[in-house]
């Protein structure tokens, strides 16, 4: 299925990625479907679906115990999951960055002044390169905002959502040593996935060297893979209001955040 970022989703396109997941993965696919369902209730504050508690509580339960369960990543109903993800929030923050007027001054009169987008104020770039690309359909989206790059996706090798990104033709990548020096990175939902995010922003930094970041976290929300606590020079640090201190950080690089009309600056768009 190609990417059309400002297209509706239609329930052939559920079906079609469904028999993606289907071609790695026992599922049922009318099952499945019906789960995809649930977890858009879910997301639009209906109750918790019984699978995600328990996806939850096996990856709470291993923080207990310093040892965090990864295999949570490899679940089929993590793929589910990551479809609804992408349909409600990553495609919404790809559509905000794509908006003509997300970069502009808007005076007393609403009117805007040096209106452009930020994929326009980005401008012709060689490489792009999106980390912890799930499902890999941000992927296929930014591909078609940058036609001229080369877009690369970074996964964990040998889990289903590296084989379905590898069925998308995703260029992907398990070390972004593999890739070096890019212009853009693109970070939606990633960084609070890392016990210490800091440490793994300046691994990205230091290979990828890039001009521009997008980036949009939640540091300090309970979901799947998120940590209770980031460490952050050799301590432990609440994860909620982690966003300032890595923030913080990033400045410390020379990177700038940009001011924009983005709804509450997610994703956020930095630049040096």
């Amino acid at each position: 299925m190609e990417a059309k970022v400002l297209s509706k989703i239609t329930h052939k396109d559920l079906s079609e990625f469904a028999d993606i997941c289907k071609s790695i993965t026992e599922i049922d696919k009318e099952k499945f479907i019906d789960e995809v369902k649930q977890l858009y209730r879910w997301h639009d504050n209906g109750e918790v679906p019984e699978r995600i508690k328990n996806l939850q509580d096996k990856w709470y339960k291993s923080l207990m115990f310093d040892s965090p369960d990864y295999s949570i990543y490899d679940d089929a109903y993590y793929l589910a999951d990551c479809w609804a993800c992408w349909k409600i929030y990553s495609r919404k923050y790809l559509k905000s960055i794509m908006d003509s007027k997300s970069l502009g001054f808007k005076d007393s009169h609403r009117n805007y002044h040096n209106a452009r987008s930020v994929v326009d104020d980005i401008g012709a770039i060689g490489s792009v390169v999106d980390v912890g690309c799930g499902i890999g359909y941000s992927t296929l989206a930014i591909k078609e905002m940058f036609p001229k790059a080369n877009v690369y996706g970074t996964n964990i090798e040998g889990t289903k959502q590296w084989d379905l990104c590898k069925k998308l033709g995703i260029e992907l990548r398990a070390d972004i040593k593999e890739i070096g020096k890019t212009d853009l990175v693109v970070a939606f939902e990633y960084f609070e996935h890392f016990e210490d995010p800091v440490q793994h922003l300046k691994q990205i930094v230091e290979t990828l060297q890039p001009k521009y970041f997008l980036i949009a976290s939640s540091f300090g929300t309970i979901s799947i893979g998120h940590f209770v606590s980031q460490k952050y020079n050799n301590k432990k640090v609440a994860s909620k209001g982690f966003g300032r201190i890595f923030n913080q950080e990033l400045r410390k690089m020379g990177y700038k955040q940009q001011e924009t009309n983005i709804y509450n600056r997610k994703p956020s768009y930095w630049k040096r």
